[in-house]
């Protein structure tokens, strides 16, 4: 039953890796158009860019304006640009190759995690959204927002996606955990401040969690309390790319979230299309909203270092009498999955059968 469950959560996935793709690609279009299209406005009084902290609301600090703030938009794009490049070679490449490969296996891909928890972050807003609904509130949303000039929009939408990485995922979650190695005495390069420690320590999960909650508290001056519940699952998960991946997964994330918005408020003519797609995305969110869930029990619990020993013991280095790698003449192979095995002297895989003289080189 749980293999039926993951094949219907990998296929699912899957699907919404192929949206995600598109839904990216156009909005890099207009981002890309943006640098155009903003250019004229650069004169306007309000063509402004915030600079402020966040200890934990936000202080102004000061505006970039004109010209300085034109450059800055252009640093944005291409520090956008190039997490989509960074994705694609390590998430979008690799995730489909393994899938066309062995579509059901079980895997740990950014671009598959970023499609997942999106869809994920959706379900869970409209879900907040709804339950508010049906307690009589109405939830507040800024004045003004959605009449702001296009123009304006992608200033502040662009500026949130990459700025807000910094300050609060640097700053909150980033360097502490470095420091706290660093005084463990490990050796570790300043590059991993910016994340990608791959492994989720309690250390990273302390951090993660008092980053989302800054996160959270930042956005209420805003848009009042009740936008800390979904925005401190969002920086759970931004906080999770960030480390398990890197700055650029979830600067990606950010700027999905926030940028989609962007051809909707120039063409109004395609919102009930976009609310459409919402929706879809939400129910496939609500799939892995258990599928994490589930995981993050499992977490805090220790269940995941009773599969972890349970993994290694089952696929540690076995030798064969009756099987020999047709490459090296090995006879000690670690198995890949039930029937895959590689050879440990060459890295050849090996395909078996129920018998092990049935073999068919990979």
């Amino acid at each position: 039953m749980a293999s039926v469950l993951h094949s219907i959560k990998e296929l699912t996935s899957f699907i919404t890796t192929i949206f995600i793709i598109i839904i990216l690609s156009i909005i890099f279009g207009y981002m890309a158009y943006s640098i155009v299209y903003i250019a004229p406005y650069i004169n306007d009084p309000k063509f402004l860019i915030p600079i402020y902290i966040v200890i934990p609301f936000p202080i102004l600090v000061t505006f970039l304006k004109g010209i300085v703030a034109y450059g800055w938009y252009i640093f944005l794009a291409i520090a956008v640009s190039t997490s989509g490049i960074l994705m694609a070679f390590y998430g979008i490449i690799p995730y489909f190759k393994d899938f066309f490969n062995k579509p059901f296996a079980y895997r740990k891909n950014s671009f598959q995690e970023l499609s997942e928890l999106y869809t994920l972050n959706i379900f869970f807003s409209l879900l907040v959204v709804y339950i508010m609904y049906l307690a009589g509130y109405i939830p507040y949303t800024p004045p003004g927002l959605e009449e702001m000039p296009v123009w304006a929009q992608m200033l502040s939408f662009l500026h949130a996606s990459v700025y807000e990485e910094l300050i609060v995922r640097t700053v909150f979650l980033g360097v502490p955990v470095f420091l706290i190695y660093l005084i463990r005495g490990e050796k570790i390069s300043p590059i991993r401040i910016f994340g990608g420690y791959e492994k989720i320590t309690p250390v990273e999960t302390v951090f993660i969690v008092i980053s989302a909650a800054i996160f959270a508290a930042a956005h209420v001056p805003a848009w009042n309390l009740w936008k800390a519940v979904p925005t401190f699952v969002g920086g759970l998960i931004l906080g999770y790319l960030y480390i398990r991946y890197g700055i650029y997964a979830s600067i990606l994330l950010h700027f999905l979230t926030d940028f989609i918005s962007i051809p909707m408020a120039m063409h109004r003519e395609y919102q009930f299309l976009f609310g459409l797609l919402m929706i879809l995305l939400a129910v496939a969110g609500s799939l892995f909203f258990i599928s994490y869930s589930i995981r993050v029990i499992n977490y805090l619990s220790g269940n995941k270092k009773k599969e972890i020993k349970k993994e290694e013991k089952k696929y540690q280095p076995t030798s064969w009498t009756n099987l020999v790698c047709p490459n090296c003449g090995g006879t000690v192979f670690q198995y890949v999955d039930k029937n895959t095995v590689r050879c440990i002297k060459c890295g050849t895989i090996i395909k078996i059968g129920e018998d092990d003289d049935k073999k068919e080189l990979i």
